[in-house]
């Protein structure tokens, strides 16, 4: 006996609904997934393009400054004022860690996020984006003072031992040798061939992009909440991002009358923490997932500060 039609419409109506019931969440939950896909992206491409607009309002607001070359005595100076600037976030970075009463095995960490700043990877681009290639210059040269801070205070402070038993030997990494060789190809007016310049220019350009990769690799197992959460990181950031550019002009303004000299030392207290620390902490076994939150706080909040710092400073 063949079923009534109205019977077959209700099974159909029955199939059909239910399967619907059934898919409909699946795909809601599949939308919801697909639109938080699209704002991560979204959010990825602002920041990008934040960042460029960041230079360019640095350039658009310096552009009438006019440049010149960094002469003999000019590099010694801006290394003079280099470590002097050093002493002083020396003395900063022990206040803060009075003031913020880390955990003992973490002090040198917080200290070091303080002290050093990213003059290199960061600092370099903006400051040929106000001052030019003349900047460019004078910051690569503070390589050698840096990595011989970095490798003489910076692994003292980090192991907690005095300076006397830090093996100096580390001092000679290859990036000191290359930066010393640079500075004496430089001092003897010695220009390299075509056929080497170019190879080592595009060598060099890997370095940020390489720095930054392995920050995000280090944060991949970071849960960034509890970066943002940390009062204390917080306030490490507000140290190094304002405080420590604020301290560094006021200071120097006193008796540095070069405008140039004065904004690009001011530029690099400005610099968020150096990516250094990360692999520092990792290397002599310290807390690399606190300094990894450091440089990763530090470094996207450097967004909106430097801009700031060079506007109301420079």
């Amino acid at each position: 006996m063949l079923a009534s039609p109205p019977f077959l419409w209700g099974c159909f109506r029955f199939t059909f609904w239910g399967k619907a019931a059934i898919m409909e969440p699946k795909k809601r939950k599949r939308k919801r997934e697909n639109e938080m896909a699209d704002v991560g992206i979204v959010f990825q491409k602002m920041l990008v393009l934040l960042l460029m607009m960041s230079v360019g309002f640095l350039a658009g607001k310096t552009g009438g400054r006019a440049l010149r070359v960094l002469g003999s005595g000019d590099v010694l100076l801006l290394t003079g004022l280099y470590f002097a600037g050093f002493a002083l976030l020396i003395v900063l970075a022990r206040l803060y860690r009075l003031a913020l009463h880390p955990a003992k095995e973490d002090g040198g960490v917080y200290e070091l996020l303080m002290i050093f700043p990213n003059s290199a990877f960061i600092g370099i681009p903006v400051a040929a984006a106000i001052y030019g290639s003349t900047a460019v210059f004078g910051i690569s040269l503070l390589n050698l003072p840096f990595y011989v801070a970095l490798y003489c205070y910076g692994v003292s402070l980090i192991q907690g031992v005095p300076m006397g038993k830090v093996d100096l030997k580390q001092i000679f990494s290859p990036l000191m040798i290359t930066s010393i060789l640079g500075l004496a190809l430089y001092l003897c007016n010695i220009r390299l061939p075509d056929l080497l310049a170019e190879p080592m220019q595009t060598i060099g350009q890997i370095s940020t992009p390489g720095a930054m990769m392995l920050i995000g690799s280090t944060l991949a197992d970071v849960p960034l909440k509890k970066a943002v959460c940390n009062w204390r990181m917080l306030l490490l950031a507000a140290g190094r991002l304002l405080l420590a550019p604020v301290a560094v002009h006021l200071v120097f303004s006193l008796f540095v009358k070069d405008e140039m000299l004065l904004g690009l030392v001011t530029l690099i207290a400005a610099m968020p923490s150096a990516s250094f620390v990360s692999l520092l902490a990792a290397e002599y076994e310290k807390n690399e997932v606190l300094a990894a939150e450091g440089v990763f706080l530090t470094t996207i909040l450097s967004v909106v500060t430097i801009p700031l710092m060079t506007m109301l400073l420079l």
